[in-house]
């Protein structure tokens, strides 16, 4: 019965299920998996794209997320704003910056942002909870601030976000952290 686990276990890993599996030198993932949402503003009111054999194409060397077959991806839209849905581990070699980066290529209203994210349980959060999460990622790579607002955070198209570092902001902010964010 061990056995069988384990061989289990590795031929899981071993077919993929994220796209950094079958890579040998790739770094462990720095936590657990999430079920991250993020929006699309380049692509609002599109009903035709972003597709989900565009989106798979940009993002499946994507080693934070995971493959559109073995995982829950959806492509949503909500008053007209288009978000996608989908398994995320954030990687030392990949996140969300990686992300952001990979949808640029997308193309889509290039005068919005590429992907905007929130990880609070409530939006928008207050005012003194969004000058604090400014204040605590300051210094963070990869966040634009022009387009990011209450509700939501912009991502550069260049890359430089990291999950860790935002979810630990909307923690010292005193944001609650929504379901999906929270520790297990």
């Amino acid at each position: 019965m061990r056995i069988s686990v384990v061989l289990w276990v590795a031929v899981f890993v071993g077919c993929g299920y994220f796209g950094f599996a079958s890579q040998v030198n790739e770094a462990k993932p720095l936590t657990r998996t999430y079920f991250m949402t993020i929006w699309l503003p380049r692509f609002d009111g599109d009903k035709g794209r972003p597709t989900f054999k565009e989106l798979e194409g940009v993002l499946k060397d994507g080693r934070c997320v995971a493959k559109q077959q073995n995982a829950n991806w959806n492509i949503a839209e909500d008053s007209g704003h288009k978000n996608i849905q989908f398994g995320f581990v954030p990687m030392q070699t990949s996140d969300l910056g990686d992300i952001a980066k990979a949808l640029s290529k997308l193309g889509g209203e290039k005068n919005k942002p590429v992907a905007r994210v929130n990880l609070a349980l409530g939006t928008p959060i207050s005012e003194a909870q969004f000058d604090l999460l400014k204040k605590e990622l300051a210094q963070a790579k990869g966040i634009d601030w022009t387009n990011s607002d209450r509700s939501r955070l912009a991502l550069e198209e260049l890359g430089g976000a990291k999950f860790g570092e935002i979810r630990s902001a909307y923690l010292k902010a005193g944001a609650t952290l929504a379901d999906a964010f929270k520790d297990k």
